[in-house]
């Protein structure tokens, strides 16, 4: 295939090419399977876009003296892994059963994968006034494309069931594996 030539003066913006760049390495990971088990040529590109970091108060949901936090995700291709932090704002100590912790996502709910998740006892006992950080995994049938929801249900208070809570998790970047054949303007390339 013989290069296209270029017109008399004609150059690509600094933007566009890092754009094109970008969008290219991202089609390459996503054929070679970028952060599969045993792949090691990923870049620090394409793992910023698969996870997100989130502001203190920038993803939370609080009922009933009780609030749950999104503080990090990590996207996989049929996984999502979620740190957050449950608080206990009440004067009496909640209970969260470990098998309440749910993902709610493309009309399916997902159980906790309890092998792989870390600081997650049955059930989660949270003193008044206090923090539980947590590291939640979820299997999914495919990647996460569209936001999900973190449910967190059968909540006691004094042996009382509490309303449950429900988090919005949002979806990969914009710019992930999942959109790359789509401009900014949402149209298909």
């Amino acid at each position: 295939m013989a290069p296209i030539p270029a017109r008399a003066g004609a150059r690509p913006s600094p933007r566009a090419s890092w754009w094109f760049s970008v969008r290219a390495w991202s089609r390459v990971m996503l054929l070679m399977g970028c952060g599969g088990a045993g792949t090691t040529a990923c870049s620090p590109t394409e793992s910023a876009l698969r996870e997100r970091t989130f502001h203190p108060g920038e993803r939370q949901h609080d009922r009933d003296s009780t609030v749950v936090e999104l503080q990090h995700a990590h996207y996989g291709p049929q996984t999502v892994r979620l740190r957050v932090r449950l608080r206990n704002e009440g004067a009496t100590a909640v209970q969260v059963p470990r098998d309440g912790i749910l993902l709610a996502y493309d009309g399916l709910e997902y159980p906790l994968d309890t092998a792989t998740a870390t600081g997650i006892t049955d059930p989660i006992v949270l003193p008044p006034g206090r923090d539980h950080h947590l590291v939640l995994r979820f299997r999914l049938a495919r990647a996460m494309t569209r936001e999900a929801k973190l449910l967190l249900r059968g909540m006691t208070r004094n042996a009382e069931a509490l309303t449950p809570l429900r988090l919005t998790i949002p979806a990969l970047l914009a710019t992930s594996a999942t959109t790359i054949d789509s401009d900014a303007t949402g149209r298909k390339n």
